[in-house]
């Protein structure tokens, strides 16, 4: 398991540490030296399971602005984490302010919003410093990226990323997993995929994270046009992420015996969040890898 992982199973623990050095923000955070940057679903989901859409400020400038923007909106800054509907109406508005004394840069900022934010990641330098608010928070200031250990002053802010979610309901928190039909491993040692003998009507474990059964996979007869229909139901407290294509099919005429790369698969369908229940048409063949990108409910933090 990788440190971002571990760090995101112990964020309610030791590793939510309370910092009140003069100057600096005075709030529950951690520092993620490895933080990789992206489009700000990429970076939510790094560093929290809480939320229902995230939002990027790009490239913040010193001075105060009110974000998101139309364009912000156009330009796809704005992403639905978990399938909620994200429409400039529902996001509200976010004062943002990137202030700079004694040549160290802060973050200050507050919201108005029928959202809350759960967390604020301050990237600069190599890595993030991410910001949690367990029970939602509409303002903060203060905030500054990691410290860089050459002056032991935090980095220049490079950008700055915001995580929902609604205060009138209870936030459901996730946690992405990856899934696989049952059936025999590709390869005998380290990837755990698997691929499924077909066996016409019937129904397999969906496996994720190896050992959980996260619902089932059921292979249709073969059809007169020479396809089969291949339909996945996902159990109670598991749901499809909210990515593109994140259903992938393989079919086989002979087993496979080489480590699978979904991204390659031939057939691929995106099911919606909000269903548990996904079909897709793929040609009659021997066997099956079935990829499925899934995401199983956890606890929130607190």
């Amino acid at each position: 398991m990788s440190a971002s992982r571990i760090v995101k199973f112990i964020l309610c623990a030791a590793a939510l540490l309370i910092f009140s050095a003069a100057g600096y923000a005075q709030n529950y955070y951690q520092d993620y030296p490895d933080f990789q940057a992206g489009n700000a679903r990429t970076e939510a989901v790094q560093v929290t399971t809480c939320g229902a859409f995230a939002y990027k400020v790009a490239e913040p400038v010193l001075g105060t602005g009110s974000y998101p923007t139309q364009s912000d909106f156009q330009d796809g800054l704005v992403f639905s984490l978990y399938g909620t509907q994200v429409t400039p109406d529902v996001v509200g508005k976010i004062t943002f302010t990137l202030r700079e004394s004694d040549k160290i840069q802060y973050v200050d900022w507050s919201i108005s919003s029928p959202y809350a934010v759960c967390a604020v990641i301050v990237k600069g330098g190599p890595g993030a410093r991410v910001y949690y608010y367990p029970a939602g928070a509409d303002s903060d200031s203060g905030l500054t990226a990691p410290i860089n250990p050459k002056n032991d002053k935090p980095f220049d802010v490079s950008h700055v990323t915001f995580v929902f979610y609604r205060t009138d309901m209870p936030p459901e928190c996730w946690k992405d997993e990856t899934a696989w039909a049952d059936g025999s491993r590709y390869v005998s040692r380290g990837n755990w995929a698997t691929y499924t003998k077909y066996d016409s009507g019937s129904t397999v474990i969906l496996y994720a994270g190896q050992t959980m059964d996260a619902g089932t996979v059921q292979f249709s007869e073969v059809s007169a046009d020479g396809e089969v229909t291949v339909t996945i139901t996902l159990n109670p407290g598991w749901r499809f992420a909210p990515v593109p294509e994140n259903v992938k099919i393989q079919d086989y005429e002979t087993a496979p015996s080489e480590k699978p790369i979904p991204g390659q698969f031939k057939w691929k369908g995106t099911a919606d969040s909000g269903s548990n229940t996904f079909s897709i048409v793929v040609p009659a063949n021997n066997y099956y890898g079935v990829h499925v990108d899934v995401e199983r409910r956890v606890a929130c933090p607190m």
